[in-house]
């Protein structure tokens, strides 16, 4: 997927977000291996904690975006995701897409997800929101109704890219304290193969 100028402008929209009810709270490091910094917050809803990640990329800051925009593909690069694709929306110019979310053992989770996106000199951030209630959930499927994470992508200079990300998930259903086990190791694996996808597209 290759973002155009039109497109990218047409992206860019200053929104309202709810930020991480931790920010400036202290952020326990909970990996740094092969250039990749996570972390895990506080715990928030419902006693899950959030996470967040940190690396620098040789690409662009539009390569970055390419491949976060790129939802089509998610399936190649996003853990545990089996379909994922945009969808329409005749009510307003958001950006809405849908995922699925493998999980063994019992049903498979799906999401509505909304876009947000805002520019400020040479740092971009996409916002993803959970929308819920919108649309149906699929026959066979548990819906995630509580999702946000916060993608920021700094432009270096020279080629380089810093991509941070933090995001907070309620897969439903799961008790909090395996989906805090699963923090532990899911935003390096994320990010991992975030940066494989961005480097090979």
């Amino acid at each position: 997927m290759k973002i155009t100028a039109i497109t990218l402008s047409a992206l860019v929209v200053t929104a309202s977000f709810h930020s991480f009810a931790n920010d400036g709270d202290e952020w326990m490091e909970t990996t740094q291996r092969n250039g990749i910094v996570t972390y895990v917050g506080q715990k928030n809803h419902r006693g899950i904690r959030p996470t967040r990640a940190s690396m620098v990329l040789e690409a662009s800051q539009k390569e970055v975006l390419e491949v976060i925009y790129g939802i089509d593909e998610y399936t190649d690069w996003v853990p545990k995701c089996a379909d994922a694709k945009k969808l329409e929306s005749k009510l307003d110019s958001n950006i809405y897409f849908y995922q699925v979310f493998e999980a063994p053992f019992i049903k498979d989770r799906d999401l509505i997800t909304r876009i947000e996106s805002s520019e400020s000199g040479s740092v971009q951030t996409v916002r993803m929101i959970s929308e819920p209630y919108k649309g149906k959930t699929a026959w066979g499927k548990v819906r995630i109704k509580h999702f946000k994470a916060e993608y920021t992508i700094t432009d270096l200079g020279n080629g380089f890219a810093k991509v941070e990300m933090q995001s907070e998930i309620d897969m439903e259903g799961i008790p909090s304290f395996l989906l805090n086990w699963a923090n532990e190791s899911q935003p390096f694996e994320t990010f991992s193969r975030l940066r494989e996808q961005i480097l090979n597209s």
